[in-house]
């Protein structure tokens, strides 16, 4: 039937709206506008809960399940810890950095500081696996024991997908670590720029197929830019490493030494001299040689600002989120 009930409020226009929804009777008939129920108001809102709160799309037929049913919820959760785990451990088996999503904390060093009881995604899957402790489904109490305290979570959960959008900025902020796991791609699109600015250290790694690309890094116009403003610059293959201009020149600069060896022998360029030296035979060919007095080029080299460095590894010694320039 089209049964229906009203709680209503006139200031602000405040309403819980239940069951057959309709608009206002005009010349004796209401016309449908949905089904279920709509809570409104043309002033502020508000839903708290102490304990934590549950917004799920998932189905629970004729109220049957407990209040904090929640099994697709802590399914995902629990896939999501899994693949965040294996895929962290096969990373930092092959020397990039560990990711903190299990009990322990990790160090600068990339060394376990011990266990901590909330902040990472493993605490967030052991709690909402304990949500029920000290509530009447859990007379015995056998819910949680090993849970530090009541975690008052959020959980948003539904199976068909989340679309949260805004015309405006979107903030996601966390004061420990931020977690994005997907179980398949991860897709994401900037109109303008994509800027990532990181206090301590950025480590990627990714598991591969054999003789497939991996990584690629693609500017279809402008140039690339790679800076290592007060350390070394590391490039290392198992196989082969190839550069090529294709259209002009490569240059190799160094302000001390150029250095190139292979099979014992090397070719040093330092301090104005040129040394070529081999065990083997060294063999030249040309249609002429040409072998004049000295000359010499300096190349231009890059200037790096190092009034703001101080700044830069205090703030990233202590994490600050600003930094003091000039």
């Amino acid at each position: 039937g089209e049964v229906r009930t009203k709680l209503s409020s006139e200031p602000g226009k405040t309403q819980l709206n239940q069951g057959f929804l309709t608009h206002p009777r005009s010349n004796g008939k209401a016309e449908p506008r949905g089904d279920g129920f709509e809570l409104r108001t043309d002033q502020h809102g508000a839903i708290r809960a102490g304990h934590g709160l549950l917004l799920s799309t998932e189905a629970q037929n004729g109220a049957s399940g407990k209040q904090l049913a929640r099994e697709q919820a802590q399914s995902q959760l629990d896939a999501a810890l899994s693949l965040s785990q294996s895929l962290g451990d096969t990373a930092s088996g092959q020397q990039a950095d560990t990711m903190e999503t299990g009990p322990e904390g990790i160090g600068d060093d990339n060394k376990r500081e011990g266990k901590q009881l909330i902040g990472h995604l493993q605490h967030q899957q052991a709690a909402l696996k304990a949500w029920e402790a000290e509530t009447n489904t859990d007379k015995e109490g056998k819910t949680g024991k090993d849970i530090s305290g009541r975690q008052p979570l959020l959980i948003l959960s539904a199976p068909a997908g989340i679309a949260s959008l805004s015309q405006q900025s979107h903030t996601l902020a966390a004061e420990t670590n931020l977690d994005l796991v997907a179980q398949r791609d991860t897709n994401q699109t900037s109109g303008r720029r994509w800027i990532h600015n990181v206090g301590d250290k950025i480590s990627l790694f990714v598991t591969g197929l054999q003789d497939k690309i991996a990584l690629k890094l693609i500017a279809a116009k402008g140039k690339i830019q790679m800076q290592a403003q007060s350390d070394i610059i590391e490039v290392t293959a198992d196989k082969d490493v190839t550069i090529t201009s294709c259209k002009e020149r490569i240059v190799i600069t160094a302000k001390e030494e150029i250095l190139v060896t292979a099979g014992g022998g090397y070719i040093r360029l330092k301090g104005g001299d040129i040394e070529v030296h081999c065990p083997g035979a060294v063999t030249v060919k040309g249609a002429s040689h040409n072998l004049s007095g000295p000359t010499s080029l300096n190349a231009p080299l890059p200037k790096f600002n190092k009034g703001c460095e101080q700044a830069l590894d205090s703030a990233a010694a202590t994490q600050s989120a600003t930094v003091r320039l000039g």
